[in-house]
């Protein structure tokens, strides 16, 4: 599996997405495409694209070496400019059966409020910028920048603070009621669809007596790990806080993700013939 896309946060999100490489960008819109195959990676570019060439370079993925081609598509400014709704939806009857759009009302920042709230809501957001003061109620240190997912493991924050089913649970109800009520414009988010997705990938490959879970990343550089954790802010608390505690507590950290990557080795290594 790979990734290309304009933002930065999606790669950051899936931690089952493989190869990581430089994004295709949609001037106009946020849009994010995000490439699945079984074996083949995808080639590293990065260039400056209107929606029509992202829709010829998406049927081309998918013609030459992908299985499906995700885009994650903010829809904000479609909502708000009806000429390029148009031409997003002209483009979307036009793509292969393997090119799935997944939406996202305004944006995929009010995917990540999903794990967060205690009830589902059918509240309005204009733009993304709606979205960030309820976001922050969750996680306030949240900014839209490259320096934040530098910095923080989305994926882990989200799973280790929200609830992963959860949002995927709202997620399902809210596209559901999406369609439903359409003129109501409620904010959705269909990003389940993804994780649904690798779920039916994941089994196809369990069926063909393949191991579903590989290892593609190098072994980490253990020398470096406790300058690794004084380059994350969370870390960096600890040890201003507790400057007595904090190299044992670092110590024991690096037992515990040395113990958890010999688990990942084993893993990959299973046999699923039988």
């Amino acid at each position: 599996m790979s990734r290309k896309g304009e933002d930065m946060f999606p790669h950051h999100h899936f931690p089952s997405i493989r190869n990581i490489v430089s994004p295709i960008r949609n001037m106009v819109t946020s849009y994010v495409c995000i490439s699945f195959m079984k074996a083949k990676q995808t080639p590293f570019f990065r260039i400056m694209a209107p929606k029509s060439y992202l829709y010829l370079k998406t049927e081309d993925y998918v013609k030459r070496e992908t299985d499906y081609v995700v885009c994650l598509v903010d829809m904000d400014r479609l909502l708000r400019v009806p000429a390029e709704m148009a031409t997003y939806q002209k483009l979307k009857k036009k793509s292969s059966r393997n090119v799935i759009r997944i939406e996202t009302n305004p944006c995929t920042e009010f995917w990540f409020l999903l794990h967060f709230l205690p009830k589902i809501s059918t509240k309005h957001y204009e733009t993304c910028e709606d979205v960030l003061p309820d976001l922050q109620r969750y996680m306030p240190d949240y900014e839209k920048t490259a320096r934040y997912f530098r910095k923080n493991n989305l994926y882990k924050y989200l799973t280790e603070h929200g609830d992963l089913q959860r949002a995927i649970g709202y997620a399902k109800e809210l596209s559901r009621l999406s369609e439903a009520t359409p003129k109501d414009r409620i904010a959705y988010s269909q990003t389940h669809r993804v994780f649904e997705l690798i779920a039916s990938m994941n089994a196809e490959e369990t069926e063909e007596g393949k191991n579903p879970f590989s290892l593609d990343s190098k072994e980490p550089n253990w020398e470096n790990f406790h300058d690794f954790l004084l380059g994350v802010v969370r870390y960096l608390s600890v040890k201003k806080a507790y400057p007595n505690e904090a190299e044992e507590l670092f110590a024991e950290a690096q037992k515990m993700a040395q113990l958890r990557y010999k688990t990942y080795i084993r893993k990959s290594q299973e046999n699923w013939e039988d």
